[in-house]
């Protein structure tokens, strides 16, 4: 995915139709704020379109989602095959360590705090969420690790 301009070999602008077409169907359909649908791909995916317009691809390592946070239903929900490598601009990967990231966020208008990074490149919003997952520990259990992504796409100019 690159960030503000597409997603999975499509422009931003393509319809949502076009994106279940390259994905296939969705594993579930989610109704979400503001009249916005959501689409699950597997149990780590899922892309947001308010109409027929793509507004939000998010991502996330699915062990870090439990009961306690209200989400822990997405453990039952089935990869259906789906062996998503989601990366961003082909530098960002879940897993990754957060000192890792820290080049592409370079010269990026944003903030950050100990558990997140909201930056704007190519004229979109992106988040990245750091936790301390289990799977990606790397020998270091103290080091934060990317966990979630979010990709905001806006109108065009």
């Amino acid at each position: 995915m690159l960030s503000g301009t597409g997603a999975f070999g499509l422009p931003a602008s393509a319809t949502r139709a076009q994106f279940v077409e390259r994905l296939g169907t969705p594993t579930a359909e989610l109704p979400m704020y503001g009249k916005r649908r959501g689409l699950l791909y597997g149990n780590s995916m899922m892309l947001v379109f308010l109409g027929d317009r793509l507004r939000e691809v998010r991502c996330w390592e699915l062990s870090g989602y439990n009961d306690s946070l209200f989400l822990g239903w997405m453990q039952g929900v089935g990869e259906r095959g789906a062996d998503w490598r989601f990366s961003l601009d082909g530098q960002l990967h879940l897993g990754q360590r957060r000192e890792q990231v820290g080049p592409w966020l370079q010269g990026l208008e944003g903030t950050g705090d100990e558990r997140s990074d909201l930056v704007v490149k190519n004229g979109s919003e992106v988040w990245l969420g750091y936790g301390f997952e289990p799977e990606y520990r790397q020998g270091d259990e103290e080091q934060p690790v990317l966990v979630s992504i979010t990709v905001h796409f806006n109108d065009p100019r």
